[in-house]
């Protein structure tokens, strides 16, 4: 089964105030702007660049038909997250603010995840690429866990397969 998300987890009354983009509202007062493949498309983006650059790295070098491909596979993502990045920049850009950027990606249990963290306009942690990625991000912006469940689960994010789904609660 597929699983994929790329979106923005805050504090709901952070995103509520600080983007004009839908938010989601998650338990315990967290919240989740989804980031639809579309929004990547129209500015000339690609979605989940963390995740892509990451697979660009590791791919063997059969995987690139050109000589410079890889380079600028790498270069694109690169490009594609330092968007991500200027808008987490100023939706975190006030004491206090704290905002973490997710993607995953999987398919029949094997998958990736990446995640990066802005507090108060400044990056504090990643990107990092690896299978607690997320769970990483949400510790550092203080979702606390529930009973057995980890941060991921605690903020229900398994609750819809791919991010478009997510915008039919904005």
């Amino acid at each position: 089964m597929a699983y994929a998300l790329n979106a923005l987890i805050a504090e709901l009354a952070l995103l509520r105030g600080a983007l004009e983009l839908p938010v989601i509202a998650l338990p315990h007062g967290w919240g989740l702007v989804p980031l639809p493949q579309g929004s990547w498309r129209a500015e000339g983006h690609h979605a989940r660049p963390l995740i892509h650059a990451s697979e660009c790295r590791l791919a063997p070098d059969d995987d690139f038909d050109e000589p410079n491909e890889r380079a600028r596979c790498i270069d694109h993502a690169s490009t594609s997250f330092a968007w991500i990045a200027e808008l987490c920049t100023r939706a975190s850009a006030r004491p206090g603010a704290r905002l973490a950027y997710v993607e995953a990606d999987s398919f029949g249990g094997r998958g990736n995840q990446a995640a990066a963290v802005w507090e108060a306009g400044q990056r504090v942690l990643g990107p990092i690429v690896e299978a607690s990625a997320i769970n990483q991000a949400l510790a550092r912006i203080g979702v606390l866990r529930r009973g057995f469940d980890d941060e991921f689960s605690t903020l229900e994010l398994g609750r819809h397969r791919v991010t478009e789904e997510w915008l039919q609660f904005a």
